[in-house]
């Protein structure tokens, strides 16, 4: 298990992230369940959460990808309702990225992660793929080699990190 994960600088908010890509190769299984997703982990005061923003076409976004490295291209901009805001009061499951930005944009950037965890989800019981280039804004994250991913059961990417966070 492993998974990249952002930590911006302090003072980033919402409205500073304005891309988010991954270059990936997807081995085995298929896009489901909210997974494969970038997590953007958010804190406005008292309130803290996740707004995910799903890979794959929607309405469902469960994809079978075809062979080969591909590029999510940047789902920040994309213009469908692939943004799922319902950590948040008056959030929706699908909801557009400019009504997230208007309504969460001011909210402080803790991390921003790449998740595949839906291996339960699919047909076959597993989600694995390769992942190079996870880009946020300008910053490229390392991923060695490239990185493999699998969710088999349950796995999240970075959720070991998250938990150390959360109990520093």
């Amino acid at each position: 298990m492993g998974g990249n994960l952002l930590r911006p600088d302090a003072g980033t908010t919402f409205n500073d992230i304005t891309s988010s890509s991954a270059d990936f190769n997807f081995l085995q299984g298929q896009f489901g369940a909210g997974s494969p997703r970038f997590s953007i982990g958010l804190t406005s005061g008292a309130t803290s959460g996740e707004i995910h923003v799903y890979w794959g076409t929607g309405p469902a976004f469960t994809d079978t990808p075809a062979a080969g490295w591909q590029n999510t291209g940047n789902l920040l901009a994309s213009p469908d309702n692939r943004f799922d805001t319902t950590q948040f009061s008056g959030g929706a499951f699908y909801d557009s990225g400019a009504h997230s930005y208007s309504t969460y944009g001011t909210y402080s950037v803790d991390y921003v992660s790449l998740d595949l965890d839906a291996g339960w989800a699919v047909p076959g019981g597993v989600q694995q793929m390769d992942v190079r280039n996870f880009t946020v804004n300008a910053a490229v994250m390392p991923v060695p080699e490239p990185a493999t991913m699998s969710a088999v059961g349950i796995v999240v990417l970075g959720f070991f990190h998250r938990k150390r966070a959360k109990a520093a």
